[in-house]
């Protein structure tokens, strides 16, 4: 789809209408909200093959097979819009595909994660650098001459080598001259990245929201029973916080930020992470230990405990920091 398409001028009118005319927070009383998802719901389907069914009549094409087919964490899917896949199998109010994708479009608006299929399908975000159309490599011999390469593909899948312009949150380097060619802040591209990698927690939606408990002091103990020990601790002296927030995960740390203030409360590097896990006993609380250095030195340590109505939330969370943790181990 062009960025010119009527459609995608449209997306970008409600978006100005929703900025400029409508009060905060935008709720279902708001009168562009329906023509708003209405113009995603024709985006999604723009394009789409009419199908044939086993006894030859044709079909209305449909897009919810996709957009569930992408909810896969194997495709480096968010856990924001895995939830929301999961959410819509679960439910027993639609029944239909039709009725599937506009309740993925009100509930991904929610969790703001409306982006996410499309990224996945082009993966590409401001700063990639695109080296291969269709076969055809891309240099300034062929420029103006993009379309002539997407019309002899028409109807065919559109091939694309890309160059990422960020890994493991660092810029790459010999991409700084292009950014500042094309008037692209360098410090932008990074912040965008490390911005999908975040894990929503929306207060708007009890089954995905987090809460910051409290902590507990552990002293030179950093083993994950450690853990166990701490949330009993915790709930017995019935002293907690209880602070919305929602967790970043990036390449090397994570970030706690207070969900309504949007201000960090505290990050830690993985290597400051001793272990992670939750409790049979207390199976919606989960924490992970942590020191002011990396765990091999640190002689100081705390548990830092969170709850969270969502088990596959929770689980996503702790295998993400457990594979930080194994990965910067080695990194130097």
């Amino acid at each position: 789809m062009s960025v010119s398409d009527p459609l995608i001028k449209e997306l970008k009118g409600f978006a100005t209408k929703f900025l400029n005319e409508s009060p905060k927070p935008i709720t279902d009383e708001d009168k562009n909200v329906r023509s708003f998802c209405e113009c995603i719901e024709k985006i999604f389907y723009k394009g789409l093959n009419i199908q044939r069914n086993v006894i030859g009549f044709f079909r209305a094409p449909e897009c919810w097979s996709w957009l569930e087919h992408i909810g896969d964490e194997k495709l480096g899917c968010p856990y924001s819009y895995v939830s929301c896949i999961e959410k819509i199998k679960r439910s027993d109010k639609v029944t239909t595909n039709f009725g599937k994708v506009r309740l993925l479009i009100r509930i991904a608006l929610v969790r703001r994660c409306i982006h996410v299929p499309v990224q996945i399908l082009g993966n590409v975000m401001v700063g990639d650098i695109l080296d291969t159309l269709n076969g055809v490599v891309i240099n300034d011999s062929l420029q103006g001459s993009l379309v002539n390469i997407m019309r002899k593909g028409a109807g065919q899948p559109v091939s694309l080598y890309v160059i990422k312009g960020v890994s493991r949150g660092e810029l790459y380097a010999p991409l700084l001259p292009l950014l500042r060619q094309a008037g692209i802040e360098p410090k932008f591209v990074v912040e965008q990245n490390m911005r999908d990698t975040r894990i929503n927690s929306l207060t708007s939606d009890t089954g995905s929201k987090i809460t910051f408990v409290g902590t507990i002091e552990t002293g030179e103990r950093n083993e994950v029973k450690q853990i166990f020990i701490a949330i009993n601790v915790l709930l017995n002296t019935g002293k907690s916080e209880n602070l919305d927030v929602f967790i970043e995960c990036h390449d090397l740390g994570i970030k706690v930020i207070n969900t309504k203030t949007q201000q960090v409360v505290f990050e830690h590097a993985y290597m400051e992470i001793s272990s992670c896990g939750c409790t049979t006993a207390t199976p919606f609380y989960f924490a992970y230990i942590a020191g002011d250095d990396s765990y091999f030195n640190c002689k100081k340590f705390k548990c830092y405990i969170f709850h969270s109505q969502n088990r596959p939330q929770i689980d996503a969370l702790l295998k993400t920091i457990g594979q930080g943790f194994r990965r910067t181990l080695y990194t130097v």
